[in-house]
């Protein structure tokens, strides 16, 4: 990617007010709200000319402007004993001056909903009688790797929710079989489909003299949400979703000193 010598670091102003309370000493629960301004935003020149054919071979200038507004709720309650949570939501809204007209649009990071809960439970096992006596039986040496037990377990999951990010709708140019962002298209118009998936993992960890071995087992988006991620689009003026990973099983070990 090329760049433009006079290339400078974009400025940023921005103002936060919070306020925070522990209703407990494990508890947390906290309120922010911000605004920030943006100035000389690196961007493609490309951007800059209301000609779609100027590509200026990928050359970046310092060629937008923008701000952003929103608050934040985060509440968090610590592992005190064997289980804990995190709860955040944020609303914000982001937009830019289109360097072509100056009209505001959304910036490509305008979700403007995001939530997520995440949570874990802990089970200490490693001094439990029965736990201690099962792991002397044969059957259990021969199928414990492939069971839920372990001197620690914990199971935690985690759910996301994003808004629907947006972008700028190409048109297609059936002469030329390609596809282009006129001159004249606003951008960000559209949006695509809100994104949202849930997550469950169980981590095993087993002691030894001066070391520790953890187990892990990861379902990533465990109900198989079709989150697309963007389109694929060919010169015949086709488009097809392009979805990030459906439901995905992951695992490992994890050695630690």
């Amino acid at each position: 990617m090329k760049k433009n010598k006079n290339l400078k670091n974009y400025y940023t102003n921005q103002l936060v007010l919070g306020t925070e309370w522990l209703p407990k000493p494990h508890i947390r629960i906290s309120l922010e709200a911000y605004t920030k301004r943006y100035e000389d935003v690196p961007v493609s020149k490309a951007w800059t000319t209301p000609d779609p054919w100027d590509s200026y071979e990928g050359e970046i200038v310092n060629g937008a402007n923008g701000h952003a507004e929103g608050i934040e709720l985060y509440l968090h309650r610590k592992m005190r004993t064997s289980f804990m949570y995190i709860i955040s939501y944020s609303f914000y809204r982001a937009w830019f001056e289109d360097p072509r007209t100056g009209k505001e649009r959304p910036w490509d990071f305008d979700h403007r909903n995001i939530f997520s809960v995440n949570s874990a439970k802990l089970w200490r096992l490693n001094g439990k009688s029965w736990y201690i006596d099962m792991k002397k039986k044969t059957w259990y040496k021969a199928l414990g790797w492939i069971l839920p037990f372990g001197d620690e377990v914990m199971l935690s999951a985690g759910w996301r929710f994003a808004g629907g990010r947006p972008y700028t709708k190409p048109t297609y140019m059936r002469q030329f079989h390609t596809w282009i962002v006129r001159g004249d298209t606003p951008f960000n118009t559209e949006r695509f489909s809100d994104y949202h998936r849930l997550d469950i993992r169980l981590d095993r960890r087993f002691y030894f003299n001066n070391w520790s071995l953890v187990a892990y087992f990861d379902i990533m988006n465990i109900y198989g949400r079709d989150n697309i991620w963007d389109y694929s689009r060919n010169e015949y003026g086709e488009k097809e979703n392009v979805y990030q990973f459906k439901t995905m099983p992951v695992g490992g070990f994890n050695i630690e000193f």
